[in-house]
This record gives structure tokens, C-alpha cells and sequence, in this order.
């Protein structure tokens, strides 16, 4: 039997009815959208088939209210085949909680099963009242014909069409429970809702009473577990958790949430036009969430569901005040206050047109617009702004224009930046939205030339720099300048210019005069360029020390030994440190301290047949110390060394990555050659062995040259007797 087979008054327009409750959001969403959203999500871990149910007492009746309902389509299905049967018990006074619900002894209420409503009830208790929506909507959900798979374009027995099958049994089992929420008369109607008023008051006030509802037949392909609910006053709704009255221009919106498990069926907003003496529902149809679980929840609480009403009636700057009403599964409703909003006149005035600027001189822009030829009665006048950026922020310029103002002069426009907002402004406050324009005026004139400029070098190579803000009528920024030498051109420093009226550098190569200089350059925000600074003279510490002298011979005579040497490169020695010591033992000391330009000594503090050694210490200016210089050795008496070699020549290989040297060697009167060692050193070094070669040895290749730009090198034979003095010292510089 289906509800097309009804016969009361007026079927069509009935239908229609069903139609005009359920608008877009129900019944199209219910049986159209959720069909393809459900096919279409993940699948769930399927929950075993139960009845929830819940017990309200009502005192006016003395009777007890149970509403109850299958928790899948299936059971739902079988139930309303089957029917309930409902029972009560008594819960013992020496009862423990959790309660064993099957030690209970419960009455049967039900003679015969609760099943839902044939056609010909249905049609009794709605005749051809439409109001009765509900109730309609209940018995479509029951009764109403499915849509034949053919008709949905679907091959019949195809997964598809199960698919189908199964979501509208879904739709329908939801929507049938939603019906029964809103309309205790439905909820009777579907066999799923019961009243007890078989239990005595002094038992209903004075003992625990429990209900269970259970399927009159159980399936065993399909058992349903009964459920079980516990008598109370309360509605079993819990309340709301949040609220928000937003007021906006000629509307208000209410924003809201519930509990997604336990909450309420549905909401009525109701408003007060008379400071909550009288109140009226403002929509037709409860307010109810249709949507899948991420839908509507609250992002930071996925257990709440979120609403949101907006109420358009009203008037700006008039106080309305707004209720809740939350609906029970029994039908009924608890209101809860909200708060009270005014709307605001929130639509700003018609933006001018047509904005340009007119340099009118070297400090004054003015700005001029047009505005529509029908002006709104509520425009006070425009505001101005101006902004260094396009993207702001902006400040005004001046008061408020009049409204019949189409230009106005900026005085000092070279002062500032050159972005403007024309904006109306209506007697509300708003401003209407505007175009930012770029409009300067063109500043030829350059900053003047930075003075000031002070610096220091502190002693780990750090340069700090700073100077005086150059007085302007714009910000300015800053290039920085460097040479090595006044009268050199000076190499730009910043890689951009600079706010900053400071900057620290690092010293570079150090030059022989050790001074760098360094000027200042000022931008304005035109570009235009001050004339450079005064350079500013800063002397660089010293940290590289001299090289090292080398000495070229030694002799002693009957009463002093003399040495000769070659003084070290660096220009910046201010004195040479002699130093010796007697025999391989000993402690190197200081004899004698010479002036930079000396390059003999005669030591006359000698013992005569005593060996003495020798080196030369070169110390610059800041008291930097070469390495020692070759070390030789005399005695106070005549000791001829083994002879040299000669003829030292040098050049670059033919790859240009390697040194040859060569020299010829004549050895004295019983003197036999036990090697030849090569001494090598740096641009800045002192002369160290570097290889030892064999005694016939008359040339050598160096291939080991990184790291220097210049190599030195000399040659001295070792023989039985003793070594020879160094060879004369040659060098060569890599390309």
C-alpha cells in the first residue's frame, strides 16, 4: 500500500505541501544530494542494530511520555513489519549502578506490538489539513512509492541500484524520525512514540522507573538490540554552547552551536520588537543541520554543529531582542535567551571618479574627482589620505570636505608621499571604497652634502662608520664610498643605498700607507644626489709582520765576528733585533738592537775559539716581529766555510706552475760534499730547508708552489767539515 493509493481531499496539493515544507534543504537534499554524498563517502565500521529511547514524566497527565527509535534503515525496516512491545520496571532501592537491566522483573504495557499507521489512519488524522506537514511527511516516508531503477537510468540488480535502494531506505528511515521529533502526532503515527498512564503518582514520584522497548519478533538473521531508558522531567536536549549576534547593515545574523550527539532536532528563532513582551517565530519551518559529519562543525570542536540565521526584517538603529527554541524528540521546545542587536548603516556613499592630480607647484598637488549626477541625500563630504606606499598605510590630510567639494590643494606635497585616496564619506561614518592614485610633484632639488662623518677601526678589523642625518624635506638614504687613496677614485661600498646613518666595515688587503679613506654620498627620495663628503681618513692597524732579513755571510777575526746580511722588504721596520747564542745548547739572546737601515754587525763581545750562531729579527712600527733569519755560525777567530755554490739562476717551468733552479758547485782543497740542501721561503718569509738533494746534484724543479705570489730561494752545500753559507738569494714571482 502507498501513498498514491490515497483517496483523501486534494492529493496533489497535499504533495505540494510536503514540497513547500521541505524546500531545497530537505526534501531534494534528503532524497537527491545525501543520495550521492553517502554513495560517495568512505565507508563506516557498521554498528550492531539497537533502539534508542528516551522517557519524559509529564506531571500535568501524571503519565509517563517514551519516544524511541530504531538506530539503523534495516531495524527500522523489521520494526515497523514486527511492532514493539514496551515494558516497565521498578528499579530496588538497594540497586547498583550500572544497573543489570536483566535482573529486573518488567510489566508488559503493550498487549498487542506498537506498529505504525495503516493509509486509512493516516488519511483520518490528516484529512485535508495541510498544516499537518509532518504527519504528511511521515507517511511518504512509510507508505511512498521508491523510484524505480529504470527511472533513474539505472540497469535493475546492478550495484548501483542496490546503492541506490540502500540510500533511500536510509533517507527514509532519517527523515521519518526527524517528522516524529517535530510532530508527537507522527511520531504515533510511525509506532514510535508511547504514553504511559497506567503508573500510579506515588510510584511515579516516589521509585525509579525503567522502560525497555523491544522488537515483538526478533529476526536471528538480523537481531536488534532493545533499549532501555530511565524516567525524567528533563528533555533530554542539551542546551546550547555557544552564541553570536552579529548586527549588520539592515540585518542581524545569529550564529550558534549545538552537540552533534545529543542535541536538539531543531531550532525556532523567535524576535521581540518590544523589549521580550511578545515574541514571534521568524521562519515557517525549524531550523535543522542536513549534512555530512565534516559539514558545518566547528573547527576547533568537531563534536558541535554550527548554525547560522540571518534576520533581514528589520530596521537600522532600532533595538531587537532574540530566543532560541530548542525542539525535544517530544515535540516540545525550550527557549533560551540570546541577546539584543541594532542594525547599523553599514553602505557606504557613491565613490568619486575620475581622481587625478595637478602639480600646481614645486610643494602643491592638487586633487581633483567628479562624482555621479545623482548623489545620495546621506553623502557628508570626502576624506583625503596619503600614503609613501600604494598598499598603505594612509593618513588624512585634512577635515572632512564638503560634499559639494570636487578638488582640494595639498600644500607641502614634496614633504611626503605621493599616493592618494579620495574618498566619500556619508553621514554614518563609512567610507566608499576608493582607487589610490600616484600623484607627486617633482622635487629637482638635491640634498645637501653630508658632514661629520666619523669613524674608528677597532683591533679585530672591524671599520665603524657614522654620520649626521642630512637635513631634507624627504627621508633620505646613503651610499658609501672607499679608496686607498685620497686621490684615487673612490669605489662604491653599499650594495644599495642604506637608511642607516651607520655601517660597519672590514679591512681588506692592507695597503703600504695602511690609511683608507672613505666618503658619503645622500639620495632623496627623487634621487637627486648630494654632492659626496669631505673623505674621511682612517690609519688601519698593523697586523701583517715584516719578513725576515737574510743573512749573506759571516767572518771571524782574532778579536770579533762580522756578519753581513740583506734587510727585510717591508717598508714599515723600525728596527733590527740581533741575536745569538754560544754553542747548539744554548738560549737564543738579544746583543744588539740596529736601526732599519743598518745591514752589517761586528760583535766584539766574543770569546775567541768559541762557536757562536746567529739570527737577525726585523720589528715594524707596531711592534710586529719577523720570523728569525737563517741561522749562521763563527767562531772569534778566522774559519773559512766550505765553498758554495754559484751561479744560481732561476726561471718559471714552461707550464708556468713550476720553478727550476740551477747552479754550478766547485768543491775547495779536501773538501767532500755530503749534500746539497735548498732553502726556500714566501713573499714574507724567512728562509727555511726545504729539500735535500744528493752532492752531485746542479739543478732542481719545484712543482709545490700554492699559496704565495712570490718564492725565494738559495742553496747551501753541507760537507764532512761543515756547511757553507748560503748561496745568494733569488726569487721569482708566479705569473
Amino acid at each position: 500500500m502507498t501513498l498514491t493509493d490515497m483517496t483523501f481531499t486534494e492529493m496533489e496539493k497535499s504533495k505540494a505541501v510536503v514540497g513547500r515544507v521541505l524546500p531545497a534543504m530537505m526534501l531534494m537534499l534528503v532524497l537527491s544530494a545525501l543520495a550521492s554524498t553517502q554513495l560517495s563517502a568512505q565507508p563506516k565500521e557498521p554498528q550492531p542494530a539497537a533502539i534508542a529511547v528516551a522517557a519524559k514524566i509529564f506531571r500535568e497527565g501524571d503519565s509517563v511520555v517514551l519516544r524511541w527509535g530504531p538506530t539503523t534503515p534495516g531495524a527500522w525496516l523489521t520494526a515497523n513489519q514486527v511492532g514493539y512491545i514496551v515494558e516497565r520496571a521498578v528499579l530496588p532501592e538497594n540497586a547498583t549502578y550500572p544497573v543489570n537491566f536483566n535482573t529486573l522483573s518488567f510489566t508488559r504495557l503493550t498487549p498487542q506490538p506498537i506498529r505504525p499507521w495503516t493509509l486509512e489512519q493516516w488519511q483520518q488524522s490528516v484529512g485535508t489539513d495541510t498544516t499537518k506537514q509532518w504527519q504528511m511527511v511521515a507517511a511518504q516516508m512509510l507508505l511512498g512509492e521508491s523510484t524505480p531503477a529504470a527511472a533513474l537510468n539505472v540497469p535493475p540488480g546492478s550495484a548501483r541500484s542496490l546503492g541506490l535502494q540502500a540510500t533511500e531506505l536510509a533517507n527514509r528511515h532519517g527523515m521519518s524520525l526527524f517528522a516524529a521529533d517535530l510532530d508527537p502526532i507522527a511520531a504515533q503515527g510511525l509506532g514510535i512514540r508511547f504514553v504511559d498512564r497506567t503508573v500510579d503518582t506515588a510510584t511515579l514520584y516516589s521509585k525509579q522507573l525503567i522502560y525497555r522497548v523491544t522488537l515483538a519478533t526478533q529476526v536471528p538473521s538480523d537481531p536488534v538490540k532493545p533499549g532501555y531508558a530511565f524516567a525524567g522531567e528533563g528533555s533530554g536536549v542539551a542546551p546550547i554552547k555557544r552564541s553570536r549576534i552579529t548586527a549588520g547593515d539592515r540585518s542581524i545574523a545569529l550564529t550558534w552551536t549545538s552537540l552533534r550527539q545529543g542535541g536538539a532536532s531543531g531550532f525556532w528563532v523567535e524576535r521581540s520588537d518590544d523589549a521580550g513582551k511578545t515574541w514571534r517565530k521568524l521562519h515557517r519551518s525549524p531550523l535543522v543541520a542536513l549534512s555530512t559529519d565534516a559539514e558545518n562543525s566547528t573547527a576547533d570542536d568537531p563534536s558541535v554543529i554550527q548554525f547560522t540565521f540571518r534576520d533581514t526584517a528589520i530596521a537600522n538603529y532600532r533595538w531587537y531582542h532574540y530566543r532560541l527554541s530548542s525542539m525535544d524528540p517530544f515535540g516540545g521546545t525550550r527557549p533560551e535567551l540570546l541577546d539584543s542587536a541594532m542594525g547599523r548603516d553599514l553602505t557606504p556613499a557613491a565613490a568619486p571618479t575620475e581622481v587625478k592630480g595637478k602639480e600646481m607647484s614645486q610643494t602643491e598637488m592638487q586633487l581633483q574627482w567628479k562624482m555621479p549626477t545623482v548623489i545620495q541625500a546621506d553623502l557628508a563630504g570626502f576624506a583625503v589620505l596619503r600614503s609613501v606606499r600604494d598598499e598603505g598605510p594612509f593618513d588624512t590630510v585634512t577635515a572632512t570636505l564638503p560634499g559639494t567639494a570636487r578638488s582640494f590643494t595639498v600644500s607641502g606635497a614634496d614633504t611626503a608621499g605621493s599616493y592618494y585616496i579620495v574618498a566619500s564619506v556619508d553621514t554614518a561614518g563609512n567610507f566608499g571604497p576608493a582607487t589610490t592614485i600616484f600623484a607627486e610633484v617633482i622635487d629637482r632639488i638635491p640634498p645637501k652634502q653630508p658632514v661629520g662623518v666619523e669613524g674608528r677601526i677597532d683591533t679585530s678589523g672591524l671599520i665603524f662608520l657614522k654620520w649626521p642625518t642630512v637635513p631634507d624635506r624627504d627621508s633620505c638614504l646613503y651610499d658609501l664610498f672607499f679608496a686607498n687613496d685620497s686621490t684615487d677614485e673612490f669605489t662604491r661600498l653599499t650594495p644599495f643605498p642604506i637608511a642607516d646613518t651607520a655601517f660597519v666595515d672590514t679591512l681588506r688587503l692592507q695597503s703600504e700607507s695602511r690609511k683608507i679613506y672613505y666618503k658619503v654620498l645622500a639620495y632623496d627620495a627623487r634621487k637627486n644626489q648630494s654632492p659626496l663628503s669631505a673623505p674621511l681618513e682612517l690609519i688601519q692597524p698593523d697586523h701583517i709582520a715584516p719578513d725576515a732579513p737574510t743573512i749573506q755571510s759571516i767572518e771571524g777575526t782574532d778579536s770579533s765576528v762580522v756578519i753581513r746580511w740583506n734587510r727585510s722588504s717591508a717598508t714599515d721596520v723600525v728596527r733590527q733585533l740581533v741575536m745569538r747564542r754560544q754553542g747548539e745548547d744554548s738560549v737564543w739572546a738579544q746583543v744588539a738592537e740596529l736601526t732599519q737601515e743598518t745591514e752589517t754587525y761586528q760583535d766584539t763581545s766574543t770569546t775567541p775559539s768559541e762557536i757562536y750562531h746567529y739570527q737577525l729579527v726585523a720589528e715594524d712600527a707596531s711592534g710586529l716581529k719577523s720570523q728569525p733569519s737563517n741561522s749562521v755560525y763563527a767562531a772569534a777567530y778566522r774559519l773559512r766555510p766550505p765553498a758554495t755554490v754559484s751561479n744560481l739562476a732561476i726561471e718559471l717551468g714552461a707550464d708556468s706552475a713550476s720553478i727550476q733552479l740551477r747552479w754550478s758547485y766547485a768543491p775547495g782543497n779536501n773538501e767532500a760534499p755530503v749534500r746539497i740542501e735548498v732553502y726556500r721561503a714566501g713573499l714574507h718569509g724567512a728562509l727555511e730547508p726545504y729539500k735535500t738533494l744528493p752532492p752531485d746534484a746542479r739543478d732542481f724543479n719545484d712543482d709545490n708552489l700554492l699559496g704565495e705570489p712570490v718564492w725565494k730561494y738559495a742553496v747551501r752545500v753541507v760537507t764532512e767539515k761543515g756547511e757553507s753559507l748560503l748561496s745568494d738569494v733569488v726569487a721569482k714571482q708566479m705569473q
